[in-house]
């Protein structure tokens, strides 16, 4: 993973104007500006861009609907999960069956801040993930929406009072980023695939209700 791969993409605006009158929508590409190597670029779905209003919660969209902007992503999917601190056994624990307890999660999906945009600022302040374009041909696809896991480090002390250190994370997230599945190249423009959806798979992410 390059840590600081962001810098070496760019959103580049192709034609139109970022705010057009007659609503016709933005057209815009993602271009690397260095090689990178096959899963070498992570791009998380960030936004400087009033960000508090684009996090829904999951209840709140239809979790069967796909995403369906066939230019650009919509959205994509988060989950928040709180790992549980461990219960004080009390006398007489030892002989009882202990109780598998499930984490305490949230999900919910970060939605594309490309409608605020033109109003509140530039590209510069968005996620390249928000302008990757979709195609429909399987060849021109390099990049792909994964779920990926983030723990939230322990605490730390902060001025005079000392919290209590835990050595382990006590939530992690769950969201998806870009990842490129195949080598990129200098010059080359990032496309996800159009059949992409927005639902996060596998182990760490999976409870389609």
């Amino acid at each position: 993973m390059c840590r600081d791969a962001l810098k070496y993409l760019v959103i580049e605006q192709v034609e139109g104007q970022p705010e057009d009158k007659k609503g016709s929508q933005l057209s815009l590409r993602v271009t690397a500006l260095k090689d990178f190597k096959a899963r070498e670029l992570i791009v998380p779905p960030y936004s400087l861009i009033d960000p508090a209003t684009l996090v829904v919660l999951k209840t709140e969209i239809n979790s069967k609907e796909c995403d369906d902007n066939i230019k650009y992503t919509d959205r994509v999917f988060m989950r928040v999960i709180a790992k549980e601190k461990k219960k004080p056994k009390s006398f007489g624990d030892e002989d009882e069956p202990k109780a598998k307890e499930d984490p305490i999660k949230e999900t919910f999906y970060v939605t594309t801040p490309l409608p605020k945009v033109s109003a509140k600022g530039g590209f510069e302040k968005i996620s390249p993930l928000w302008a990757m374009t979709k195609t429909r041909r399987p060849a021109e696809v390099n990049m792909k929406l994964e779920p990926f896991v983030f723990d939230m480090s322990p605490m730390v002390p902060i001025g005079e009072k000392m919290p209590t250190i835990v050595k382990k994370p006590l939530w992690s997230v769950v969201m998806q980023c870009a990842a490129n599945q195949i080598k990129i190249r200098n010059g080359d423009v990032l496309m996800l695939s159009v059949m992409q959806d927005t639902h996060l798979t596998g182990d760490s992410g999976d409870d389609e209700d």
